[in-house]
């Protein structure tokens, strides 16, 4: 694999829906019109942070569905309108108001050899009403169907004014090291630690 096509987007939803049809116009904007890194991305990584109202957030299942589902028919017409491409959704995670969802081009779905997520709940007793959603993947090698790159995705979401030193405190105090049933992963592991003690910024892709 000489090349791997990631596009990263981060947005706060203020817990409202997004508007599909102007979001949609304007998803593909950070990419160039021509030349190098103009072409459809392999994987699509959305971090998303007040995706929902807190009942709904924490509610899930058919009251979180419509304002994920936005999302997804937003990456479905941006990638129609720009190349004539379909995306695959085929991991959606939330700890809270906090979720993460990535997209595989349909083509390159099936070089995604497994997949894990762990959670960070923050927050009144860890509840996740702040937090941080981490996904890792073995993505296949081309030309080497028995060996995979493993990829690391952390969407987080935390407290106001997190630059101040009592809420880097606050976040490792509240910290809960994530459990993925594959055996630990140094990247993983840090890229919470960092996130949490407010190191890097809201998102990260350690490992890519």
């Amino acid at each position: 694999m000489d090349t791997l096509g990631i596009y990263v987007l981060t947005f706060n939803c203020a817990r409202n829906f997004v508007d599909v049809d102007v979001f949609a116009d304007h998803f593909f904007d950070a990419l160039p019109a021509s030349g190098a890194g103009s072409s459809a991305p392999d994987l699509i990584f959305l971090s998303l942070q007040e995706i929902a109202p807190i009942a709904h957030s924490f509610l899930g299942g058919s009251y979180l569905f419509p304002y994920v589902d936005a999302f997804r028919r937003t990456v479905q017409k941006a990638s129609a309108q720009k190349w004539d491409q379909h995306y695959v959704n085929f991991l959606t995670e939330n700890t809270g108001m906090t979720g993460l969802m990535l997209f595989a081009r349909e083509d390159t779905l099936g070089k995604i050899a497994w997949k894990d997520t762990a959670q960070v709940g923050l927050g009144v007793q860890e509840m996740g009403n702040k937090g941080a959603v981490g996904a890792r993947l073995g993505y296949v090698v081309e030309g080497h169907p028995s060996q995979t790159v493993d990829l690391t995705f952390v969407a987080a979401h935390l407290a106001p004014m997190e630059d101040s030193s009592r809420n880097q405190q606050r976040g490792q105090a509240w910290t809960r090291t994530p459990a993925f049933s594959r055996p630990p992963h140094r990247h993983m592991r840090r890229a919470v630690a960092e996130i949490c003690s407010r190191q890097m910024p809201t998102y990260s892709l350690p490992g890519t």
